[in-house]
C-alpha cells in the first residue's frame, strides 16, 4: 500500500509538472512583442530625453519608433533570435541581435539618404534611441536567460521523449541525447514492438 500511495504521489506531481510546462513556441513570441516594444520604447525615450523640451513636434518621430520596432523584428527574426535555440541561451545570440540593429540603422538611414529627409532627423536623438535600444534588447535576453535557468531547474522546460525502435540508431541518438547535456530533454524509455531479438537494455 505504501509503494502504491508512493507511486501515485509521483505521477500526481509528474502531472502537475507536465501542466506546469513552459512552451518555447509562446516564449519565442513574448519575446519578439518585447523586442518590439522596446525598440518603440528606445525611440521614445530618446524624444523625451533629448527633444521633448525643443517644441519638436512627436509625430514623426512616433512614425519612426513603429516603423524601426518592426523593421528590427523582421531583423531579428532573419538573424534566428526567435529560434527555439536562441531561446535556451538567449545570450548566444546576442552577437546577431546587435547586427541586426545595425541592419535596421543603415536601412534608416539609406531611407533618409534616398527620401533626402535625414535633414529633418536628430542625430544625436537617433543615436541616443541606437543606445537605448541595444541596451534593451540585451537587458531582456538576460532576464529571459534567469527565466530559463530557473525554468530548466524546476522541470517547466523538460519535454519528455520516447524512442520508438530499440536498434543501433536508438544507441546513437540516445548517446547524442547524453552529450549535449540538455537537460529539458527526459527519455522516458525506449519501446519497440520485435517479439524477439529485442535488447534487455539499450544504452542504459
Amino acid at each position: 500500500a505504501a509503494t502504491s500511495a508512493g507511486v501515485a504521489g509521483e505521477h500526481r506531481a509528474r502531472r502537475r509538472r507536465d501542466d506546469q510546462r513552459v512552451s518555447l513556441s509562446v516564449t519565442s513570441g513574448l519575446l519578439r512583442a518585447v523586442d518590439c516594444a522596446i525598440v518603440f520604447m528606445a525611440s521614445w525615450l530618446a524624444f523625451v530625453l533629448y527633444l521633448s523640451d525643443k517644441g519638436v513636434p512627436p509625430s514623426n518621430y512616433v512614425l519612426l519608433g513603429l516603423v524601426g520596432s518592426f523593421l528590427a523584428a523582421n531583423s531579428l527574426q532573419i538573424a534566428g533570435a526567435y529560434r527555439h535555440s536562441a531561446i535556451r541561451d538567449p545570450l548566444s545570440g546576442l552577437g546577431g541581435t546587435i547586427q541586426a540593429v545595425i541592419v535596421v540603422a543603415v536601412i534608416f538611414i539609406a531611407i533618409g539618404f534616398l527620401t533626402k529627409t535625414s535633414v529633418e532627423w536628430s542625430r544625436l536623438w537617433a543615436g541616443l534611441w541606437f543606445i537605448l535600444t541595444i541596451v534593451g534588447l540585451t537587458g531582456a535576453r538576460v532576464g529571459l536567460l534567469v527565466l530559463i535557468r530557473r525554468w530548466a531547474e524546476d522541470g517547466s522546460l523538460r519535454r519528455n521523449v520516447a524512442v520508438v525502435g530499440a536498434g543501433a540508431e536508438a544507441e546513437c541518438l540516445l548517446a547524442h541525447i547524453a552529450s549535449t547535456g540538455d537537460q529539458t530533454v527526459r527519455v522516458v524509455g525506449v519501446f519497440d514492438n520485435r517479439c524477439s531479438r529485442v535488447p534487455k537494455s539499450v544504452a542504459g
